[in-house]
């Protein structure tokens, strides 16, 4: 199942879209996830970030129910 939404997602016209995949698993925390997502992230102007130009960026993260619970619990 999930690679064919990964087939269907990179498929999309790469002018108008672009993609990250995120893997969750035991060991993910909040600090890698944010360093995966922003990753691919250009600062636009002030403090928006963004693919850059007119892309729109679409995140596929798979097994969401896995990771380690942080000092917060969430």
């Amino acid at each position: 199942m999930a690679n064919e939404i990964i087939k269907v997602i990179a498929s999309k016209n790469p002018d108008n879209f672009a993609y990250s995949k995120v893997n969750f698993n035991f060991y993910t925390d909040s600090t890698y996830l944010q360093n995966m997502l922003e990753a691919p992230l250009k600062k636009l102007a002030g403090k928006q970030y963004g693919p850059g130009g007119k892309i729109h960026m679409i995140y596929y993260i798979d097994d969401l129910n896995m990771p380690q619970l942080d000092p917060y619990n969430t």
